[in-house]
């Protein structure tokens, strides 16, 4: 864009798409951001306090000096909502989730929204494994697990529109082997976290890389950009 993209240009661009949502059912909801995690969890706390909904926000840092948005935070309507942990060390972090997540467990109307580093959501995501799955909401950076190849087969897939059968190789998604036929599929993160090449399934077991999806969408749906097929082959609706 830097290069090519000047004043007076039109550009076409997709609608927007929120894979973070504020959940509409629950009454309450826990806030923990770490880092620059704050972006989405600070407009959430903001949706939150539009619609006079009750939150707590607990936002972590390297120190104070690193905390985002700090002047807004620390008035109103956010002041009283806010807590700011600066300089934690790793064990302490975890220390202080566990407590802030101890406080609500047993809260079935408090929803857990969190966004921040890996460790900091690993630490979330296990404190609240027995947890029903919709009380906690989360977005991460990127995801890891799209760039270990070490389980891939190749596998055949189907395009049932479209007539045809292609062979993906264990070091290449789908999307690679479409774009490598002319086909040209909408992508934007490439790593299954945003979810716009999501394609129905129509026909196989899907290996799950992503981290977009639901357990109940991953039944009839897949990302193409990172997901692969289980048993051999799997058929799509393209």
């Amino acid at each position: 864009m830097h290069d090519k993209v000047r004043p007076g240009d039109r550009l076409r661009i997709s609608p927007p798409r929120n894979n973070f949502s504020v959940a509409s059912e629950a009454n309450h909801a826990l806030l923990l951001a770490g880092g620059i995690g704050i972006t989405p969890i600070f407009s959430i706390a903001q949706a939150l306090s539009d619609a006079g909904r009750d939150f707590r926000l607990h936002y972590f840092a390297q120190s104070t000096a690193h905390f985002a948005f700090k002047s807004v935070l620390s008035a109103a309507p956010f002041a009283t909502r806010t807590e700011f942990h600066p300089g934690c060390s790793p064990s302490e972090t975890t220390q202080r989730l566990d407590a802030l997540l101890a406080t609500v467990e047993d809260e079935a109307d408090t929803t857990v929204y969190a966004c921040g580093p890996a460790p900091f959501l690993e630490v979330i995501l296990a404190r609240t494994s027995s947890w029903p799955k919709f009380r906690v909401r989360y977005e991460r950076f990127s995801n890891a697990g799209a760039a270990d190849q070490s389980s891939n087969d190749g596998f055949h897939v189907e395009l049932a529109k479209k007539g045809a059968t292609y062979w993906v190789q264990a070091d290449e998604s789908i999307v690679d082997v479409l774009r490598a036929n002319g086909i040209e599929v909408d992508t934007a993160c490439e790593e299954g976290v945003c979810g716009t090449c999501i394609t129905k399934l129509l026909a196989g077991e899907v290996d799950h890389k992503d981290l977009v999806l639901s357990e109940v969408e991953q039944r009839d749906s897949l990302t193409i950009c990172v997901s692969r097929a289980k048993g051999g082959k799997i058929t799509i609706d393209l």
